[in-house]
């Protein structure tokens, strides 16, 4: 029972974490944004896919989770392995991650919605 309350604990701290930095990308944005109107050289250039925060932070948590449960990066026995192993299984979920991430970016642009800005990829 303390192996899958660790896991989860494992995953809700990353998802939480993904959460915090979708939150914290926002508001570095506006003030960028904000410094940007009475600075001059200050350039804001918003990411799109934290222009909304919620909707960010659930795309990172989605891509992660994606990414990492087929390989059970949040299991017990791939936390307390090797750090070479462990290390291995983050590089693999991390990559696989950001391969989600873009493809989303491309899909959303294909579908009329947004174009991609150079930014976010």
């Amino acid at each position: 029972a303390r192996a899958a309350l660790e896991d989860r604990l494992a995953l809700g701290g990353d998802v939480a974490s993904l959460f915090v930095y979708a939150y914290t990308q926002n508001v570095l944005d506006t003030l960028y944004e904000v410094t940007s109107r009475y600075v001059d050289g200050v350039t804001a250039d918003e990411m799109d896919y934290f222009e909304n925060p919620a909707f960010g932070a659930s795309i990172l948590s989605l891509a992660w989770v994606v990414a990492a449960l087929p390989q059970g990066g949040f299991e017990f026995a791939t936390s307390r392995s090797a750090t070479s192993d462990a290390l291995v299984v983050v590089a693999r979920g991390g990559g696989v991650a950001l391969a989600v991430l873009v493809a989303g970016l491309y899909a959303r642009a294909a579908s009329g919605h947004a174009a991609v800005s150079p930014q976010d990829v």
